[in-house]
């Protein structure tokens, strides 16, 4: 399994096997799609089992296994660290949908304008109705 995207689709099986809390499944959705956190549980949650397995004397030394060392050679990476993505960025601040502030400005000004001229034509209407009366 390698980082990343790859590591992520491998993963939602068995997060979608436990269901989500109501109320929280936009939450959900961002968690189960983060590699950062998702790699971390597993790590956190790996090295659990090992310690057990260790305490239960399964296990000479939980750090040995192969796996274990794969998994922390992986994790020690840059491209499971995030150290590739440390590249300065352009000062763009992402909306909540991800699109960029100028973007959203243009598109509230555009809805603006649109209940302005709707509510004018309503005020047209209203003022009509009323002189015909």
């Amino acid at each position: 399994m390698g980082p990343g995207l790859t590591f992520v689709i491998e993963a939602q099986p068995y997060l979608n096997a436990v269901l989500m809390p109501l109320g929280l499944k936009v939450m959900c959705f961002k968690a189960c799609t983060h590699y950062p956190t998702l790699f971390d549980h597993f790590q956190r949650e790996l090295r659990e089992v090992l310690q057990d397995l260790q305490n239960k004397s399964l296990l000479q030394d939980w750090h040995q296994p192969q796996f274990w060392k794969q998994l922390k050679t992986l994790a020690n990476s840059a491209s499971s660290s995030g150290q590739k993505d440390s590249l300065p960025l352009p000062n763009t601040v992402q909306g909540v949908l991800g699109m960029d502030l100028d973007k959203v400005k243009a598109m509230q000004q555009r809805i603006e304008d649109f209940t302005n001229h709707m509510s004018e034509l309503l005020r047209i209407e209203r003022d009509a109705e009323l002189e015909f009366t």
